[in-house]
């Protein structure tokens, strides 16, 4: 290997502390990489994946690591101080370690959206659905947070695109939520389904993506999932909920009205106290009164 990561093991066999740690990956940072924050916890292997340091990483997970009498393991000790690097027993570093909030080195490289890292991570066997604390993937997580090329990377490894956190949230249901347009057309084209049905905060009710969208996303979001077969008509909760069309006019979202509108959905719904969209439209602001209450009424021909 090259003598700068015998330089990071000399650092880390006289030293305890993280800024031994810090100082020898700073050596690939002096190469042009950009600067991140630090992470609050991990081991070595999470430090090199978060800030994409691939030959390190492929440094610790050799097996001559543990002949070398190093170990990988890190925690965080104290609030806002430095981490602690703690060499334990010696031993081959593991890419299914998990941090204090259950994330593995792989969840930390697809929130960091480095690709090499993840197929470095994936060569040497780490687990694509370990799941954080809060039941989300390496996918979830990188859906989360933006991260296209490790989403994309992720489900070309097979990934499973409808995966559930525990609170029944799909990779779409971020994707759609954080209003990721890229990330929704990939998603859609590996098979994501827009049938799902989770709670939604706002109203209370459980609905499914495309509601979701109306209420959460943006116009061209909503568009792609009309393209994708999204029902118009699907009401939150159970049959006397109201559509999506009546809660964009309650809502006075006037373009998802207009595009819901000009794609079939139907006006003459009603809602469980018995309210047209209609008549949600012509409660609001004036401008709402006229707008949205005007493309109902001529959608009705009236």
């Amino acid at each position: 290997m090259p003598d700068s990561i015998d330089h990071i093991a000399n650092f880390l066999s006289r030293n305890y502390h993280l800024e031994t740690l810090y100082g020898g990956w700073s050596f690939w940072r002096s190469r042009g990489m950009h600067h991140k924050e630090h992470p609050n916890s991990g081991t070595g292997v999470h430090w090199a994946a978060y800030f994409g340091f691939v030959e390190p990483l492929e440094w610790l997970l050799e097996p001559t690591f543990a002949r070398r009498g190093l170990s990988e393991e890190s925690t965080k000790q104290d609030g806002d101080s430095f981490l602690t690097v703690e060499l334990l027993l010696a031993k081959g570093a593991r890419t299914e370690e998990q941090d204090v909030h259950g994330m593995g080195p792989l969840a930390t490289a697809a929130i960091s959206n480095a690709p090499a890292v993840i197929e470095l991570l994936l060569k040497h066997d780490a687990l694509i659905e370990a799941e954080d604390e809060n039941g989300a993937t390496p996918l979830a997580l990188a859906v989360q947070h933006g991260a296209l090329h490790a989403a994309q990377l992720l489900l070309q490894h097979q990934a499973a695109v409808n995966s559930r956190k525990k609170d029944g949230t799909t990779p779409l249901y971020d994707a759609v939520y954080g209003g990721q347009e890229s990330l929704v057309k990939l998603l859609l084209s590996y098979g994501a389904d827009i049938s799902v049905r989770t709670q939604q905060p706002q109203i209370g009710l459980k609905v499914d993506i495309f509601f979701h969208s109306v209420i959460r996303s943006t116009t061209q979001i909503v568009q792609r999932l009309i393209q994708e077969g999204a029902d118009l008509d699907g009401r939150a909760g159970d049959t006397r909920g109201p559509t999506a069309l009546i809660y964009a006019s309650k809502l006075g979202f006037l373009e998802k009205v207009r595009v819901l509108v000009e794609k079939g959905a139907n006006v003459h719904e009603t809602d469980e106290a018995g309210h047209t969209a209609l008549y949600w439209a012509t409660l609001g602001p004036k401008k709402r009164q006229s707008d949205s209450s005007g493309i109902i009424t001529n959608q009705r021909g009236q």
